[in-house]
């Protein structure tokens, strides 16, 4: 690594970033993409909703039950939008999504194979 600077490494930097001023704080942004995906979260969202539609559809999920874990899927899909609402989902935000994706999916396996049932 050099300790002069040349006119291309100079550039680069220039290029590489671009700060102003907003109205309210300064807004820097980089040459690299910002990420919001997540796919695999998505598609585990995906999953457990036909779970538990498989699951009021068989008998195995009450009314009640199918309730209260489509309101938790729709509390994980709140997180997930306010974790992509400032332009990056950052690593702890994707292990905050797992783990309650996580806790979703034991919630549903436990109430899907609990002594409740409905008659069909």
């Amino acid at each position: 690594m050099s300790l002069i600077s040349t006119d291309q490494d100079r550039s680069h930097n220039e290029s590489s970033s671009i700060c102003h001023a907003g109205p309210y704080q300064p807004v820097c942004r980089t040459g690299f993409a910002q990420n919001t995906n997540t796919p695999k979260i998505d598609q585990r969202q995906v999953r457990q909703e036909q779970r538990i539609a498989q699951g009021v559809s068989s008998g195995e999920l009450t009314a009640k039950e199918s309730a209260n874990l489509e309101k938790r899927e729709a509390k994980i899909e709140a997180d997930k939008q306010a974790a992509k609402a400032d332009g990056v989902v950052t690593k702890q935000e994707r292990a905050k999504l797992r783990h309650e994706e996580d806790v979703a999916s034991r919630r549903i396996e436990q109430k899907k194979h609990n002594a409740r049932k409905v008659t069909p």
